[in-house]
């Protein structure tokens, strides 16, 4: 397909992009795959979960990573050319989304999803917090957005959308009340992590998660090592919760408290495998519930 391509202002072109994820143009599909780019790995779950092989997807972000304080590359904008769609999370906690959209030229075709629209924030310090997608009534609506833009795209593959999301919401739906049925009745509600990520884990589901740093990039602010040291051999914490092996201030917080290492992953590690039924994230979050549990004396 022909594409233009042109560079406006910064208003006129948001603007443009905003109509587009609203209406987008839509074209033949009954013979390609819809071709998505997705900011990061929790969105390749969910998209690929959903429009199944009526849809391509490639990630910016590599699985794993948290997309707190990472901006793309100028190798991940040129994956938006020829693009159909691109999700991303929220224009509230993607401080790089206009200077994207900008850099990337105004596509007529292209549809902009902001897949955690209308999902309120929270703030970690005077900045929005990023991290909605690790609770799981969040996702349920992150999961909405995304199969409602599909289906907008491609009408015709709908009936497929809205079955493997409903599957997906189910998944979910089990997922929550997993987590609430287990964590019924522990001795604790606090727990130890290296990242200022799962605030909203936590608020949803009456727990207190103590990050040693703010943001996943940042160092420990002065003294931020003897409060948790304090704080952990006051509650009797056992177990806290690293997000990669062998980061070396957290083994030494570890050794100091006296507890073991468990990791959690605010992003799956990899795509859903073929064959597997649960979503990538949904088996993450499985996983971390375990640990979890584990942490908090269960």
């Amino acid at each position: 397909m022909t594409k233009t391509k042109a560079v406006g202002t910064h208003v006129v072109l948001i603007a443009a992009l905003l109509f587009l994820g609203v209406t987008g143009i839509a074209r033949p599909v009954e013979e390609e795959r819809i071709e998505v780019v997705v900011s990061f790995a929790v969105l390749h779950d969910f998209v690929t979960f959903i429009g199944g092989e009526r849809v391509e997807v490639t990630t910016m972000l590599d699985f794993g990573g948290c997309p707190c304080g990472w901006e793309p590359t100028p190798g991940d904008i040129k994956k938006l050319v020829g693009a159909d769609i691109f999700v991303h999370l929220s224009a509230l906690v993607d401080p790089w989304l206009g200077r994207v959209l900008i850099a990337a030229g105004h596509d007529p075709y292209l549809v902009v999803v902001e897949s955690a629209k209308g999902v309120p924030t929270r703030l970690i310090g005077r900045e929005e917090d990023p991290h909605l997608w690790l609770d799981p009534i969040n996702a349920k609506q992150m999961v909405n957005t995304i199969m409602h833009s599909l289906t907008q795209k491609d009408p015709v593959g709908a009936p497929i959308y809205e079955e493997n999301a409903t599957r997906l919401q189910r998944q979910l739906d089990d997922l929550d009340v997993a987590i609430r049925t287990r964590l019924a009745g522990l001795p604790r509600r606090e727990f130890i992590v290296f990242h200022q990520g799962l605030d909203y884990f936590a608020a949803r589901y009456g727990l207190v998660a103590h990050p040693l740093v703010k943001f996943w990039l940042d160092d420990p602010a002065p003294g931020r090592m003897a409060e948790l040291i304090r704080l952990g051999r006051a509650l009797g914490i056992g177990y806290i919760f690293a997000e990669e092996p062998g980061e070396e201030l957290f083994e030494v917080l570890a050794a100091e408290i006296g507890a073991d290492v468990l990791l959690f992953t605010v992003s799956p590690f990899a795509p859903r495998a073929e064959g597997e039924e649960l979503s990538a994230y949904v088996a993450m979050m499985h996983d971390f519930l375990e640990n979890l549990v584990r942490a908090l004396g269960g």
